[in-house]
């Protein structure tokens, strides 16, 4: 399973400064902030009710999704491709509901990047690309698949998710300009 969750503080009555995330447009059920909510510095610990995450898109179009409450008292909520579908600044908070009462967060913010490739459909290369699929380690990346290798693939493990990073290949002192492939 592939998953993001950035683990974050948000205060009830201070203005959260410095608090700016980031999402890219399309990504799917993938990205989560698992929240310490705190009151004026002070940890709140949520046993009860619901949380949820509130957004307000650069566009001007507001929603909410619900979140769970975690057995150390945090919330985890989602960061929904809703959310980022409109490329720019999402303002957000993190609010709990319980027995008619609602507490919110201040706000804070997530920077929705345009995706590279936000039409989300793939094609077959006319020329180059990678071979055996690109998703191991030690798989050859090649220029033209009639040419020998000139980059393989290395695996790296961020925050929980596996990346395939293209290594190698391109003039010396240039970076491999391969795409960046998630892999479980």
């Amino acid at each position: 399973m592939i998953e993001a969750i950035m683990e974050i503080t948000l205060d009830v009555a201070r203005q959260n400064r410095n608090r700016l995330y980031y999402g890219v447009e399309n990504d799917v059920g993938a990205r989560y902030l698992n929240v310490t909510i705190t009151a004026n510095g002070e940890e709140m610990e949520i046993t009860g009710g619901t949380p949820s995450i509130n957004f307000r898109r650069p566009d001007g179009e507001a929603l909410s999704f619900e979140g769970v409450i975690n057995g150390d008292g945090t919330v985890k909520v989602p960061v929904t491709k809703w959310a980022l579908a409109v490329p720019g600044e999402v303002t957000a908070s993190v609010s709990v509901s319980d027995e008619g009462k609602r507490l919110s967060t201040t706000e804070f913010y997530i920077m929705s990047q345009g995706a590279v490739n936000s039409s989300e459909e793939t094609g077959e290369e006319e020329s180059g690309g990678t071979s055996g699929g690109g998703t191991g380690t030690g798989t050859e990346v090649v220029a033209n698949p009639d040419e020998e290798a000139t980059a393989t693939l290395t695996k790296i493990k961020i925050g929980g998710v596996v990346y395939s990073i293209p290594t190698g290949g391109g003039a010396p002192g240039e970076p491999y300009g391969g795409e960046y492939e998630v892999i479980e």
